[in-house]
């Protein structure tokens, strides 16, 4: 008996060391020279030119390695760039079972981390199971996404397929099956950064795409800091809430998308400013994205937007029209600066502007502005017109309106003709702001002489002020910028008060005086 078993144990280790002597020629010596010699024809052949790698070759006990690999479209163009892949097969269950079980380590450029795939593909059932594992930076938690595919091929006709993604923000459920060349979407819905969507369609004639894909949104607005600035950045001064729900529809030819949107909300905050009955119609079509309808009401008032911006130049021109009708000042500032205002008043505006997106400096165009109400010389802008004349008392005076045109132009914001005005006292501004927040402004006030008449005023202002036409004859400037506003006062030289042919005769007839 122990004969046998020693026998039994000898032959067992001549076959071990048999096996272990062809894993290590099979490794070191034929799979590279095979894969080495065979590997880009094969490559070549089975993707039918579509897949292109500058190097191919095998690693010993690790698989196949593939190196600056290059995914092309049917007419050649670049889909996705791979900087290495490695693909490991393993044999024994291919032996015993016909299953063909493998890992597969995708490096796309620039990641030091893989992709990981783990395959399982049944090859009498025909059926793959695909674990993986996705490390990404699109999230600002860092996470890595897990993902599950279940491919069913048994059916010639049909392949069905199951998708599903987990992270930590994170949750995919899919339902698609390929039939006649089309892929069927019956189901594509989750959520992701508690943001939910439930699309449906389908995707006819696979080698050349038509989609006809609709569905429904909910966006919680709040959620959206939870994406990476890289690739969503929002203002810093930007705080959004509230949810956004609406349809979304996509129908496309090849090279020629078309979206289109519709989105409404009963209540949402930018930057503590709430939006309410808000409704958003947008679409994509013919390369040009069309704002047909932006309505909100804001401050007890209201405001509509319409815009477009083509998608075809490189310079991406656009326009928007901008009316806002009604809105209350006194609760607009209190809600964006979260201080109360002296100011109280309605607000109404018109304006269009064009330019290029790639280029903000470019904006041109005109807006018309309009006001009524109290305390508005009380704005940052305007209170320190009264200091420049030396005229506490203009602080009690009511201003009630304001009013005018501007030009955009030169990354400039230029006025002729603004105005504010009380029963007494009207201000004029003629200049500019700049895109920068840059002030250079005249200002002009002119009184009326129930105004002169008053004591403590015409006794200041009647040296400066024209008593016919109240017309101020000094100079006022506005300078600085939009956060540190300067008026300066400079009084009416002697030549404007006294031309100067009226001031050499007047010379000339006191010298004839003194000689007489």
């Amino acid at each position: 008996m122990k004969k046998v078993i020693k026998i039994f144990f000898r032959i067992a280790g001549v076959l071990l060391l048999i096996i272990i002597l062809s894993l290590v020629y099979l490794n070191l010596v034929y799979l590279p020279q095979k894969v080495r010699s065979e590997g880009p024809a094969l490559l070549k052949q089975k993707t039918k030119g579509q897949v292109q790698a500058e190097s191919i070759q095998y690693i010993p006990f690790r698989g196949v390695k593939l190196e600056n690999i290059t995914f092309l479209s049917k007419d050649k163009k670049t889909i996705l760039r791979v900087e290495k892949l490695y693909l490991n097969v393993s044999l024994l269950p291919l032996i015993l079972r016909h299953n063909l079980e493998f890992r597969l380590d995708l490096y796309p450029s620039r990641k030091e981390k893989p992709f990981t795939f783990r395959g399982l593909y049944q090859i009498k059932e025909q059926k793959l199971d695909l674990d993986f594992k996705i490390r990404n930076d699109f999230f600002t938690r860092s996470q890595a996404i897990l993902g599950k595919l279940n491919i069913s091929l048994n059916n010639q006709e049909k392949i069905d397929m199951e998708l599903r993604l987990n992270s930590t923000d994170l949750n995919i459920l899919s339902n698609l099956y390929i039939e006649d060349k089309d892929l069927h979407i019956e189901k594509f819905a989750g959520t992701i950064l508690e943001s939910g969507f439930n699309f449906t369609g389908d995707v006819q004639n696979l080698n050349q795409p038509l989609l006809n894909i609709y569905g429904n949104l909910e966006v919680n607005l709040a959620g959206l800091k939870g994406i990476n600035p890289k690739y969503l950045k929002l203002p810093k001064e930007v705080d959004l809430e509230g949810y956004l729900s609406g349809k979304v529809f996509i129908s496309s030819k090849p090279g020629n998308p078309q979206i289109g949107l519709k989105m409404n909300s009963s209540g949402i905050k930018i930057k503590g400013i709430t939006l309410e009955d808000l409704l958003i119609i947008s679409e994509l079509k013919n390369k040009k994205l069309s704002l047909s309808k932006f309505y909100a009401r804001l401050c007890e008032g209201e405001m509509n937007l319409q815009g477009a911006l083509s998608l075809d130049s490189k310079d991406l021109p656009a326009h928007l029209n901008i009316n806002v009708f009604n809105l209350d000042m006194h609760k607009a500032i209190k809600e964006a600066t979260g201080k109360d205002s002296p100011v109280h008043g309605r607000l109404f505006s018109l304006g269009r502007f064009a330019g290029s997106l790639k280029d903000p400096k470019s904006v041109e165009g005109k807006m018309w502005l309009s006001s009524s109400g109290s305390n508005i010389l009380q704005l940052p802008l305007f209170e320190g017109i009264s200091d420049a004349l030396r005229l506490p008392q203009m602080r009690k005076i009511e201003f009630k309106e304001a009013s005018g045109n501007f030009s955009i132009a030169k990354q400039q914001v230029r006025t002729n003709d603004f105005k504010i005005t009380s029963d007494n006292v009207t201000i004029y501004f003629k200049g500019y702001i700049d895109f920068a927040g840059d002030l250079a402004f005249d200002v002009h006030p002119t009184f009326s002489q129930n105004f002169l008449a008053v004591p403590n005023i015409g006794n200041i202002l009647g040296v400066f002020t024209d008593t016919t036409t109240g017309s101020f004859l000094g100079e006022i400037k506005l300078k600085g910028n939009i956060k540190n506003p300067r008026y300066t006062f400079k009084p009416i030289s002697i030549e404007k008060l006294i031309p100067r042919g009226i001031e050499e005769g007047l010379k000339q007839l006191f010298k004839l005086k003194k000689k007489e």
